[in-house]
């Protein structure tokens, strides 16, 4: 059994397959070009899902859930818009290639299910910086990630991150 996690955003996605013994098999991320139209970035999407569907038995997949309740009213309906177009051609595209459906999983609670607490004096990069060490804390000889001339995560790095997260979350608390 292969489990995917997806943290897939309108400028980068994040890949992470685990096996039923929850060891990390796969982890990579893309960035997408943000010039490229929504529809463009769908198919660079779809083709590295069939380029995993090529090497790996893909059992279930896992999606992030767009981000919309937590915008606390700064978001617009434009950018709640936006994030629910891209989930919905992300899922079209995970359905296409597996010929199943990805179940969508909300980031704070696979975070809080495997306790994952953030300091809450840390801001942007510092709590990616968490989710980083504590997937390296699991995963320390197979999470591997290159750091910045100033001891920074070079980028994708935390995209990698919390793809392994909800894979992680999703095989031990939402695979049903």
């Amino acid at each position: 059994m292969l489990i995917l996690g997806l943290d897939a955003s309108s400028v980068a996605i994040g890949f992470a397959i685990l096996n039923e013994k929850e060891e990390l098999i796969l982890t990579k991320a893309i960035k997408l070009n943000s010039s490229l139209s929504y529809e463009k970035r769908a198919l660079l999407f779809e083709k590295e899902l069939k380029e995993i569907r090529e090497k790996y038995k893909i059992s279930k997949v896992f999606l992030e859930e767009p981000m919309i309740a937590t915008f606390g009213g700064s978001g617009s309906s434009f950018t709640t818009a936006i994030l629910n177009s891209i989930s919905g051609m992300y899922r079209y595209v995970v359905f296409k290639v597996f010929h199943k459906e990805a179940k969508l999983l909300n980031v704070r609670s696979v975070r809080s299910k495997l306790g994952i607490k953030f300091d809450k004096t840390l801001k942007g990069k510092q709590k990616k910086q968490q989710i980083i060490d504590f997937v390296k804390s699991i995963y320390d000889e197979s999470f591997q990630y290159d750091k910045t001339k100033f001891g920074n995560a070079i980028p994708l790095t935390d995209d990698r991150a919390d793809a392994i997260v909800i894979a992680l979350g999703g095989m031990r608390y939402f695979n049903e």
